[in-house]
């Protein structure tokens, strides 16, 4: 599972990418954040998270943030 929170006062369009390294399979989901909100993410919304898995980050206006989980 994975938490998104929003701690600016503008709303964001997040998109979240996840990339299985030795396999290259990839699961995306998109989610809306209002100002100040969270989102869980796993499973249930199509996101498949493992440890050593490449997470993207992605929002118009902002650059992406690529982490590991650990």
């Amino acid at each position: 599972m994975a938490n998104l929170s929003n701690s600016s006062d503008q709303p964001l369009d997040v998109t979240l990418i996840v990339v299985d390294v030795p396999t290259q399979k990839t699961s995306q989901a998109s989610v809306f954040l209002a100002p100040g909100g969270q989102q869980t993410f796993g499973p249930d919304s199509g996101l498949h998270l493992e440890s050593g898995n490449q997470v993207t980050l992605r929002s118009r206006g902002y650059h992406d943030l690529i982490e590991t989980v650990p």
